[in-house]
């Protein structure tokens, strides 16, 4: 990446003592000015969410013709949404950073406030069994849980960089995670939405693992959350506990397992190369939910082991780029946010192809940027919009090898200086 050619009094110069016998080695720090946005992130974004709404039209146009006499429905309202999501994605990262932090605890209160609304007013919507959704008047159905992952993430930079700077990461700091992490995930589970509470839970300890958090306390924590999980496992309802049984102990081929088991076969049946674009027989309502939770299925299905490889290779190179953003980072606010969104859009890649391929319990998490899913998407590049963000902030960069190699050359502790030249 081209970076902008700093100005002299960007330039920051210090100087280290080193050993009495050695000389004084130079440190030179220089603020160096990006461009306006990650090319390559950008690059990825648009890539993984236009290919998503292609792959999506051949997921759901049979069951859009069944459900809705339309091939377009479940793909135009993605891209009403993706729009949507462009437009908060492109303002977000133009916003201060700094003032954004600054709010983020107010953020965290009002999504609190949604999803409070969504199990104890009128506003909340149920379907099929589950309430998730809140109808605001004037606007469309959405699922603050999907919003809680951001605001959750913004507010757990902001505490575990006050505890960097400090570089005090103790038992207080731990009991203030808890604080934040407890009323969201106590709001999402009786929703029910288990993958959800456990996705955050999961990107909680993955960001104070991060912040610096001892093993001996992470070991502790580990502990219990295990202890919890086996008592949280009695309020689960029937069908939650029937998928987690039929997992372990096996099921019929209508039963539990029987999502699992058609994703499965998909897969198998596309071989190496997939039987081609739109070719796809098991969405032709022989899998349940092909255009949400197992359409990876469905891209295996039709574009074989190479097509799964390039989303995973996608995937991999955007979540790489958001760890890598974090890496650069000086601030420890900007690190742990990015850091932050690179592991929750990870977890979520990990789990939706766990379910598809059988390797995990079925479960709702959606494929980013792919699956069906208004609020998903929005959310998702809402996410993105942040680390896009931190990569428009200028980075500071040490060369001290560099200086170090030129002090081994100096003769007898003497800096060699350049001889005059005659004119």
């Amino acid at each position: 990446m081209r970076a902008i050619r700093p100005t002299p009094e960007e330039y920051t110069f210090s100087y280290a003592a080193s050993e009495p016998d050695r000389p004084h080695v130079r440190v030179a720090t220089v603020r160096v000015l990006l461009p306006a946005f990650d090319p390559w992130l950008l690059f990825l974004v648009f890539v993984l969410t236009f290919g998503g709404l292609a792959m999506l039209f051949s997921a759901s146009y049979a069951i859009g013709i069944e459900q809705y006499q339309s091939p377009f429905y479940f793909v135009i309202r993605q891209a009403v949404w993706a729009a949507l999501g462009f437009a908060a994605m492109l303002w977000v990262s133009c916003l201060d950073l700094s003032r954004l932090r600054a709010w983020s605890l107010v953020i965290y209160l009002g999504v609190l406030i949604l999803l409070a609304a969504v199990l104890f007013t009128p506003w909340g919507m149920t379907h099929e069994h589950v309430r998730r959704w809140l109808k605001l008047p004037f606007l469309p159905p959405f699922q603050p849980s999907e919003l809680a992952k951001i605001a959750l993430v913004l507010v757990l930079a902001h505490c575990l960089g006050l505890a960097l700077q400090h570089a005090h990461f103790s038992w207080w700091t731990w009991l203030g995670v808890v604080a934040l992490s407890a009323p969201v995930v106590g709001l999402i589970f009786p929703e029910p939405h288990l993958s959800t509470a456990v996705l955050i839970v999961l990107t909680t300890m993955v960001m104070v693992f991060l912040a610096g958090a001892k093993w001996r306390q992470m070991g502790l924590v580990i502990a219990g959350v295990v202890v919890l999980s086996v008592f949280a496992y009695s309020l689960l309802t029937p069908y939650q506990r029937e998928r987690i049984k039929s997992f372990f102990i096996g099921g019929d081929h209508q039963g539990s397992n029987y999502q699992a088991q058609q994703s499965v076969r998909a897969l198998k049946e596309g071989g190496l190369w997939g039987k081609g674009f739109c070719q796809s027989q098991r969405k032709l309502f022989f899998l349940p939910a092909a255009h949400t939770d197992f359409i990876f299925a469905i891209i295996g299905e039709e574009f074989g082991l190479a097509g799964t490889l390039l989303t995973l290779s996608l995937f991999g190179c955007l979540i790489f780029k958001c760890y890598h953003l974090a890496h650069q980072c000086a601030d420890p606010f900007k690190s742990l946010l990015c850091a932050g969104i690179g592991t929750l859009l990870a977890l979520q890649v990990l789990i939706n192809i766990g379910v598809a391929t059988h390797l995990l319990p079925t479960t709702g998490v959606p494929l980013p940027f792919i699956s069906s899913g208004g609020s998903a998407l929005l959310c998702t590049l809402l996410g993105m919009g942040l680390v896009l963000n931190v990569s428009r902030s200028p980075r500071e960069w040490t060369w001290r090898g560099h200086d170090e190699d030129i002090a081994r050359r100096r003769w007898h502790g003497r800096t060699h200086l350049p001889g005059v030249s005659h004119r």
